[in-house]
């Protein structure tokens, strides 16, 4: 993995800027006016702010989409990451078997673990 990416990601999901949501990349809740992102929506959040990301679209449902994926990382995000190897959804071990981030991540595991995860083993 690209380390700068790395590193930007890792303070990102450290930063406590982001509210965790399951199930999906990133979702807006209407009444609260608020996005919820996933571990890897973070990382889609922070490619789209630097132009990665071509089209951010939330659906009627309150689901984000970044170039028309809403559940794994998107190629555009992929490449700029540097996670060709790793593929839409990286595994890293934890507890003992190798986990993708997005069951980490939907199993309620912490933003600051997954972070920790990621900073070691990407």
């Amino acid at each position: 993995m690209n380390r700068e990416v790395r590193d930007l990601w890792v303070a990102a999901l450290r930063s406590d800027d982001y509210a965790q949501t399951v199930g999906k990349l990133a979702r807006e809740v209407a009444d609260e006016g608020v996005r919820e992102y996933c571990c890897l929506g973070v990382l889609c959040d922070l490619a789209a702010r630097r132009g990665v990301v071509r089209d951010v679209h939330v659906e009627s449902n309150g689901v984000v989409t970044y170039d028309g994926v809403a559940n794994y990382l998107p190629a555009s995000v992929q490449e700029w990451a540097g996670l060709g190897g790793y593929g839409a959804n990286p595994q890293v071990r934890h507890g003992g078997e190798l986990r993708t981030l997005g069951t980490l991540n939907d199993t309620g595991v912490s933003f600051h673990r997954i972070a920790d995860l990621v900073k070691e083993q990407l």
